[in-house]
């Protein structure tokens, strides 16, 4: 493996979250299920396009360093499929149950996804240039992620303590947030590692 297709294939990765994000965004607000579907899908596609390299250089006796740092950064890239798996499986159950959430709670969700897109687009740039810049971006980005969706979650329990959230929308819109939180953390990770 060559630096080249390191890079390649890590950025195929980083490229899908950004469009997964917003198209969820858009679809949690349309309760529209296709949208979440295709986001589904791309968020899979872009996963498999690395297991048969994965596969290869776990077969492989010995490695150069480029397969060394693709292999270092593998398990973060797994996890943050998996949170990206578990926030759009939350999403889902929303549109799929025509659960409502109160206009204050799909303002959260879009205002810390958007938080989580800006992060996402840094990490992918700091991944090709490595910009000290952008690591300390990441950084600031991943703190004012969490800060927001904690401050969120406190804010929503008292929705739910006044009777304006069902129990049932206050368990998706905190898996949605909770699995957020953690694809974050993961991707932060991956630009570290890289």
């Amino acid at each position: 493996m060559e630096d080249g297709q390191y890079i390649e294939t890590i950025s195929g990765i980083l490229d899908a979250v950004v469009p997964i994000l917003e198209d969820t965004r858009r679809c949690i607000f349309k309760d529209d299920k296709k949208c979440l579907e295709d986001a589904q899908e791309l968020r899979t596609g872009s996963l498999r396009s690395c297991l048969p390299l994965a596969e290869e250089l776990t077969g492989k006796k010995e490695k150069s360093v480029p397969e060394l740092k693709f292999l270092t950064i593998l398990p973060s890239l797994q996890k943050l499929g998996i949170e990206m798996g578990d926030f759009l499986g939350a999403a889902a159950k929303k549109v799929d149950s025509s659960t409502p959430f109160t206009d204050k709670a799909l303002n959260e969700i879009k205002d810390v996804i958007g938080v989580a897109a800006g992060l996402a687009r840094d990490a992918k740039d700091f991944f090709l240039t490595k910009n000290p810049h952008l690591a300390r971006q990441i950084q600031t980005e991943l703190s004012i992620l969490y800060q927001m969706a904690d401050d969120f979650s406190v804010e929503h329990q008292d929705r739910l303590i006044k009777g304006l959230c069902s129990p049932k929308a206050s368990y998706l819109y905190l898996e949605m947030m909770a699995s957020l939180k953690r694809a974050m953390r993961e991707l932060a990770s991956v630009s570290e590692k890289a």
